[in-house]
């Protein structure tokens, strides 16, 4: 059993339920999209938490982290990915507009930001889990001290179609001392042609995303604290590759399990 940094820590913000607006939906790639929902009172929550959006269609809910960071506005938005067949999914891809009300609940999750942990950061997203990722990103630049920071991000996506870099990492990146973009394409093996000029796509590891973190940093994985997001057979992968055979201290790997 491998048992990872899921608990301890102190959050500083406390769940609370309450009405939300969709007020905006931006199309990321042909089935991912970030959604912007806002709510009377301030966004609070710690970067890399999730909040439980409850659908006005019977007793659909589903958990899905924040991308963004705590604002008085009430923004709240959210990478989601299309799934197929997926109920949840088709209801906000499909049939939910701008001005419809949702309930959210939230924040939850101890795969959030630690403020008093100085180490440079890892941060490992695959598919939506990349939000949750933005946010500990966006997060990390607004510390004191990011100036003097680094942070690796890893993105983990089936084909070059699916890759994305949300536009507020770019503005991060300027806060930073240094922010690393990894790409890993698990389904696609890049052999130029239409890649060529991009470079997400043309430095891609091919592989699974864990797989890239191990190759990448190598010797170097034992200084970092790591946060992750995605489907769970890649946080577990990652949690073995990196504890389980590395030895990196499992206190310093963060991520939220989801059934």
């Amino acid at each position: 059993m491998i048992r990872i940094g899921v608990g301890g820590g102190l959050r500083a913000h406390r769940p609370i339920r309450q009405a939300a607006t969709l007020k905006e939906v931006q199309p990321l790639t042909a089935d991912m999209a970030e959604f912007t929902f806002q709510t009377a009172n301030p966004a609070a929550f710690t970067p890399g938490q999730y909040a439980m959006i409850h659908l006005p269609d019977g007793e659909v809910e589903r958990a899905y982290s924040m991308s963004n960071v705590s604002n008085c506005h009430g923004h709240w938005r959210f990478v989601i990915k299309r799934t197929p067949n997926g109920h949840a999914s088709s209801l906000l891809f499909d049939k939910l507009e701008p001005g419809a009300t949702v309930t959210l609940d939230g924040p939850f999750g101890n795969a959030y930001l630690r403020p008093d942990d100085g180490r440079d950061i890892v941060c490992v997203g695959g598919g939506s889990g990349l939000g949750a990722m933005v946010s500990v990103v966006l997060g990390a630049a607004a510390q004191p001290g990011a100036e003097n920071r680094t942070v690796h991000l890893f993105i983990g996506a089936r084909n070059a179609a699916d890759l994305v870099v949300p536009a507020p990492v770019e503005m991060a990146a300027r806060r930073l001392n240094s922010l690393q973009i990894h790409t890993a394409l698990s389904e696609e093996v890049v052999q130029g042609g239409g890649s060529a000029g991009n470079a997400l796509v043309e430095g891609a590891y091919p592989g699974f995303v864990h797989e890239a973190v191990v190759t990448d940093l190598g010797e170097s994985l034992e200084s970092f604290t790591f946060y992750a997001a995605g489907p769970s057979a890649m946080t577990e992968q990652l949690a073995r590759s990196l504890v389980v055979e590395r030895g990196v201290d499992a206190d310093r790997l963060h991520f939220d399990r989801f059934c």
